[in-house]
């Protein structure tokens, strides 16, 4: 399995971090792709984020290194998810960062 840790850092508790399934943004069709493509097929395995004040943290696990670079590389997406994604941290002063990736 592989292993992606992130975190977001908020300015202050108003603001809400970006949260996938929550924004309006993302349309049904990417939703399917992301369902059709890497839910249903078991390459996400798992997505679970813990709030503490400031901090979310988002564990997301895939079933190989090779499904995590498919997803980032996909242009469905890269076109929706990334760029909404950034969109929001970006209008709300969110920073984002990689914690780890590693094989487990």
């Amino acid at each position: 399995m592989f292993r992606v840790i992130n975190k977001q850092t908020r300015p202050n508790e108003n603001v809400n971090f970006f949260m996938p399934s929550n924004d309006p943004t993302l349309t049904n069709e990417f939703k399917k792709h992301m369902l059709d493509t890497y839910l249903t097929t078991g390459k996400l395995i798992s997505f679970e984020h813990t709030i503490n004040g400031l901090e979310l943290i988002a564990t997301l696990m895939w079933d190989s290194e090779a499904s995590f670079e498919q997803w980032k590389n996909d242009p469905v997406v890269v076109g929706e998810f990334f760029a909404a994604e950034e969109a929001y941290i970006t209008a709300n002063n969110i920073v984002s960062e990689n914690i780890s990736k590693e094989t487990i």
